[in-house]
């Protein structure tokens, strides 16, 4: 009776996961959380930073990370005016200075520093894409086929992808790499991470800078 109980439960569990499985690009991008509190972890080349962290959407669509990492504080990047398509920004916050510093140590080929200095606007740009229907912005999706599909915003393209538990949303940096947002564990309705990854092309399998959140 104990073992028909358990496997009743297991049955139960997997019966109620919920499937990405016929969901619209739409409804995959408004599961992916980019507003909340949790715990993050930050990598970079060979160092990981551990944080607790507030992400919000202000008024103005200016989307901010406060990070506060153990011995250092708090430290604040924030990508500006997500309804807008290129805003002048010229601040540089402490995690953005730290970001950057790091990525140009990295890109010491001065043939690829290009990269380095277009990650944060890249990543501004996936958050705009996620946040597209929220932000009213258009943009233009061909049909899903085999589980992908690669959509325009603002003559920006966007590959997406569903695989089992997880959707995957890559955009081409040039230079033989990409940025890559990783959605994970869909509960109930939205994700519970959500991680960025800036790759080569050579290395998919590694990343150069990782920056995961783990939503409460």
């Amino acid at each position: 009776m104990f073992k028909l109980t358990i496997l009743l439960l297991i049955l139960t569990s997997c019966a109620s996961k919920p499937s990405l499985k016929d969901k619209s690009i739409d409804q995959l991008l408004s599961s992916i959380r980019t507003e909340g509190e949790g715990k993050g972890r930050l990598g970079l080349q060979q160092q990981q930073y551990l944080f607790s962290y507030e992400a919000l959407m202000k008024e103005n669509t200016d989307w901010l990370l406060a990070a506060t990492i153990p011995l250092h504080g708090e430290e604040v990047m924030v990508l500006p005016r997500l309804k807008e398509s290129n805003p002048v920004n010229d601040t540089q916050d402490a995690l953005q200075l730290r970001i950057e510093t790091a990525l140009n140590q990295h890109f010491k080929d001065k043939t690829l520093r290009p990269v380095s200095q277009s990650f944060i606007n890249e990543m501004r740009s996936l958050l705009r894409f996620v946040n597209s229907s929220k932000l009213q912005i258009k943009k233009n999706c061909g049909e899903v086929s085999h589980e992908e599909s690669t959509c325009t915003m603002d003559g920006e393209k966007f590959g997406i992808t569903s695989v089992k538990d997880k959707v995957l949303i890559k955009k081409d940096l040039g230079q033989g790499h990409f940025l890559e947002l990783e959605a994970l564990n869909l509960t109930g309705s939205f994700f519970q991470r959500t991680n960025f990854f800036l790759r080569s092309e050579s290395q998919k399998d590694a990343s150069i800078l990782s920056l995961e959140l783990f939503w409460k």
